[in-house]
């Protein structure tokens, strides 16, 4: 049973304690505004007052005994609280690096030592460590002073992240050193002196888990995985799993968190990418068996309503609770593999070791990454995965699919704007249809769906339909930006002629880099001589292309622009300077060129033997089909 709740200031939650972060816990994902929210919050304080700070939830592993210190330690394993616990110890990091660059101001050398020995500890002693992503980056900053400054996923991000902007604000407590050291000790009296923390210790997680439902209910917000863990762990311990099987449920969580943070390097979305995982799992496992009262709950939800522990007989009770602690433990093992090809999809680049053909392995990163750059992933992603499940023997195959749906997406959602959730519900019943496959048909099945998708691609984006959005008047103002600069990357691609882009798609695609630009300027004299004239053509695809130079051209001249447009290593800008004059003749000709690159990088081939479908109806609008 969970202890009494203990009322800790920061010193008494420091204090003969080692706090440790299971490997089934997310990663740290704090980020610029929960960051700034605490130092606001501290900011405001008035001396003397209490500041209630979170609640940490933790269970004891077992006491150490430091022989150097003579004094007993409890190990203990955060539960609740290792985002907060996380937090105040690199702050502390961060005060003890400003007071050690002070001179000559008296006892700043104990005082650092003081600090030191109670939020920080040494190593083996480390007061706090942190789960398998992030230990050895946080116990460098711990040991050296300073971050490393290569990071390898999102929660290393989020901890350099957190370290400099708490440099950055110690900095600004004051212009001279003796006035930042008043400032650093009226901050270290508010943390040790106001902060409050409810302390619970608990037998183990499935406690937990009914404290943070209380609390949720209470307006603490959790996220849905969050919930959803703690819903399975609890279920785990009380339909009496083997130890065995409880470690394998909090392990797959771990693996799950991981893969999170490696699909969000830079830190700052990994709570949607969290849902987007959960979603789509869900999609392929549960989806087609959940009845529709369900539908419009969140995930935790509708986990807790199949996963439900209700009253049964006396004889069918130990039954029933062996086949739902099973069930719950299959469904957190398909997690977590659902995870890690969601991060190998999200990013492809050094994660397809599956693939042994290097020629397979490029293309397919490619393709991988071309939906990221078009922004169109939502929909077809269903699809992805599944076939990321049932093909890692058949990478060819694999690749075949995604080129297939890579096209599917850039002619339907980035050309012919359509909608986001068109063809959404029949690409579900695809993907599931091939998680479903058995071995000996999965590749015909394979086959059959590719061939579907590219006959989708013909009456959603067919060449007729493609074109006549090229050529649209108005291209520009009925694409995004980032359609455009992907249509251009691609055509940068085709120019180079098999080598690499001077520019790669991260600097292509800044638009603190990279603009899109009208060649014939939209407020510098009328294009063909007359308004009208004007505007049926400069918003036109022909007239468009992608410089570094925007702010320098302006409305410029198309003459003034070329000795500008020479000077660039883009290509599709730097061609330019060859033209004489720009006019309406020039964007014919660089349209049709445009027309033509689109239906020879993204063809449908030749579907004459296949047998075309009746005209597929739109999906209905969701709200899980965003990007």
């Amino acid at each position: 049973m969970a202890s009494q709740p203990l009322y800790l200031t920061l010193s008494n939650l420091f204090s003969l304690k080692l706090y440790r972060i299971p490997d089934y816990q997310r990663g740290y994902a704090w980020t610029s505004r929960q960051l700034e929210d605490l130092w606001t919050d501290l900011e405001v304080l008035e001396d003397g007052s209490q500041h209630f700070t979170g609640m940490i939830v933790v269970k004891l592993r077992k006491k150490r005994y430091n022989e150097s210190e003579m004094c007993e330690y409890e190990e203990l394993e955060v539960i609740d609280g290792q985002q907060r616990l996380t937090t105040l110890v690199l702050l502390m990091h961060s005060i003890i690096h400003a007071l050690c660059k002070i001179e000559g101001q008296g006892d700043i050398s104990e005082q650092v030592d003081k600090l030191r020995d109670t939020f920080i500890g040494k190593s083996g002693w480390f007061r706090l460590s942190l789960n398998d992503d992030s230990r050895i980056f946080f116990e460098h900053l711990l040991a050296s002073g300073n971050p490393l400054t290569s990071v390898e996923n999102g929660s290393q991000q989020n901890l350099l992240n957190a370290v400099l902007y708490f440099r950055e604000r110690i900095e600004e407590l004051g212009d001279s050193d003796s006035t930042r050291l008043r400032g650093i000790r009226r901050l270290v009296a508010r943390l040790q002196q106001s902060l409050r923390f409810v302390f619970y210790v608990v037998d183990n997680d499935a406690e937990a888990g009914l404290i943070f439902e209380v609390m949720n209910n209470r307006g603490k917000e959790l996220s849905q995985a969050d919930r959803l863990k703690n819903y399975l762990m609890y279920l785990a311990y009380k339909v009496g799993l083997s130890d065995e099987d409880i470690s394998s449920i909090s392990g797959c969580w771990g693996s799950f968190f991981k893969k999170v943070m490696e699909a969000a390097p830079e830190g700052a979305n990994s709570e949607d990418i969290e849902n987007r995982i959960l979603r789509n799992h869900w999609i392929l496992f549960k989806e087609a068996d959940t009845p529709k009262k369900y539908r419009g709950l969140p995930i935790s939800q509708r986990i807790k309503q199949e996963f439900q522990l209700v009253p049964t007989e006396p004889d069918g009770i130990q039954k029933r609770n062996e086949e739902l602690g099973l069930v719950a433990l299959e469904y957190t093992r398909n997690l977590m593999t659902t995870a890690h090809h969601f991060a190998e999809l999200f990013q492809p680049e050094g994660s397809l070791a599956w693939v042994s053909d290097e020629n397979v392995r490029s293309e397919l990163k490619g393709v991988l990454l071309s939906f990221h750059r078009m922004g169109h992933i939502a929909a077809i992603l269903p699809v992805l995965l599944a076939g990321r499940a049932k093909l890692e023997r058949h990478p060819e195959l694999f690749l075949r699919l995604a080129r297939a749906l890579s096209v599917f997406a850039f002619r339907t959602y980035a050309i012919c704007n359509r909608r986001g959730h068109t063809g959404q519900a029949h690409l579900r019943r695809q993907a599931r249809h091939l998680m479903n496959a058995g071995d000996s048909v999965v590749l015909d099945v394979v086959r059959e769906i590719t061939r579907d998708v590219y006959e989708w691609t013909r009456w959603y984006g067919g060449d007729e339909k493609v074109e006549e959005s090229l050529r649209d008047s108005a291209f520009y103002g009925s694409h995004r930006p980032q359609e455009i600069r992907y249509l251009f990357f691609e055509y940068e691609r085709e120019l180079c002629h098999g080598q690499e882009p001077s520019v790669d798609w991260s600097t292509f695609s800044d638009s603190r880099k990279h603009q899109v630009e009208h060649i014939w300027a939209r407020g510098v004299g009328w294009l063909g001589g007359c308004e009208q004239t004007h505007r049926d053509n400069v918003n036109r695809l022909g007239n468009l292309t992608v410089t570094h130079f925007n702010q320098t051209l302006g409305k410029k001249p198309f003459v003034e622009k070329r000795d500008i447009y020479a000077k660039s290593n883009v290509l599709v800008e730097n061609s330019l300077q060859h033209v004489d004059e720009w006019d309406i003749q020039q964007i014919d000709e660089r349209e049709s060129q445009l027309v033509e690159f689109v239906f020879s990088r993204w063809n449908i081939p030749d579907l004459s033997e296949s047998v075309v479908p009746e005209e597929p109806k739109e999906a209905e609008a969701s709200s899980e089909a965003s990007q």
